[in-house]
């Protein structure tokens, strides 16, 4: 049975966004976008900022609520502005939400085996000595 992944409470505009992106909705935006989201951060190996419509519309994809129509982000993002908030806040949470949803690959936390350690293939030098008289 598979895992939902978790969602992303964002307030925009006066309005409470429940963000998910799951595959479905992955492929639906980078189609409409014609581009990999990665690309909206990377161009070229440079980095660079989204366009706000790209922004709206991750927002709106991504969103499981119901009721806000695509036409109305645009008056949300006026809102939004006029709250005191910058593109440069929208792009943090679209930042968040695909690092959320595995986008950037895992943490150094999240690759820690159980015993809280990083899990390593080779042996320290001194548990090397140890079996090497072993072999003798």
């Amino acid at each position: 049975m598979a895992t939902l992944l978790k969602t992303k409470k964002v307030y925009f505009g006066g309005k409470e966004l429940v963000l998910r992106l799951d595959g479905k909705t992955i492929v639906q935006i980078e189609n409409k976008l014609n581009k990999n989201l990665l690309s909206l951060f990377i161009d070229n190996g440079k980095m660079t900022f989204p366009k706000t419509g790209e922004m709206l519309l991750i927002l709106h994809a991504a969103n499981t609520g119901h009721g806000i129509k695509e036409a109305d982000m645009y008056d949300l993002l006026d809102i939004y502005l006029g709250d005191g908030n910058s593109t440069t806040d929208l792009m943090t949470t679209i930042q968040e939400l695909l690092e959320e949803s595995g986008f950037f690959g895992k943490t150094e936390k999240e690759n820690e085996n159980l015993d809280g350690g990083l899990v390593t293939l080779e042996e320290p030098e001194a548990d090397l000595e140890e079996h090497s008289s072993l072999l003798e």
